[in-house]
């Protein structure tokens, strides 16, 4: 996956600020950047994520519409964070929002318009094939779904995929799969 690459200018705007302010952003090693050939600043998406990230601030509407979303949805809120952490490490340029309940998860959706939900499938209150349902029923937005979880009999995994779904994975191969899986839903959700 490539990742976007803005000039000092373009992510002054963006900000509202003047373009000595990004170049002193640079230049005082808060905000990532490299030169081009032609000495040209160039500033990358995921750094600018990083830089949002470390210092606290929200996204700036017109950025914020550039960054690809994704929604993890687990009641266990161990495993929440640890598929957090993986996402964060292996796809930085995205933004990762964390959810532990499916209510919380349909508003956020609503809200965030991710292209991209990761959701376990045994929940209390609405199981994951439940809530995939509810999601194809009502999105106003080209969504990929994928589904994980502890229950990989082919039963399960049939019904998640008729629900809706576009992928099942096991949470035993998050470690190796999820960061690809969602790289590949990602990358289907643009064409």
């Amino acid at each position: 996956m490539t990742d976007r690459l803005y000039t000092t200018n373009q992510l002054a705007k963006h900000f509202g600020v003047v373009p000595t302010t990004v170049i002193d952003w640079i230049e005082a090693g808060k905000l990532e950047a490299f030169k081009t050939l032609g000495g040209h600043r160039r500033i990358t998406h995921r750094a600018v994520l990083e830089f949002l990230r470390r210092h606290g601030l929200p996204s700036p509407p017109a950025f914020e519409a550039l960054t690809q979303k994704v929604v993890v949805l687990d009641d266990e809120k161990e495993i929440l964070a640890l598929f957090g952490r993986i996402l964060r490490q292996g796809l930085p340029e995205i933004e990762t929002i964390l959810v532990d309940h499916p209510v919380e998860a349909l508003m956020r959706i609503g809200s965030e318009q991710p292209q991209l939900v990761v959701f376990d499938i045994h929940m209390p209150d609405m199981d994951g094939f439940e809530f995939c349902r509810k999601l194809r029923e009502s999105l106003t937005h080209e969504l990929r779904l994928l589904a994980i979880s502890g229950d990989t009999t082919d039963a399960t995994r049939e019904k998640v995929l008729a629900a809706g779904a576009d992928r099942f994975i096991a949470k035993t191969d998050a470690r190796d799969q999820l960061v690809t899986a969602c790289q590949e839903l990602l990358a289907a959700q643009k064409r």
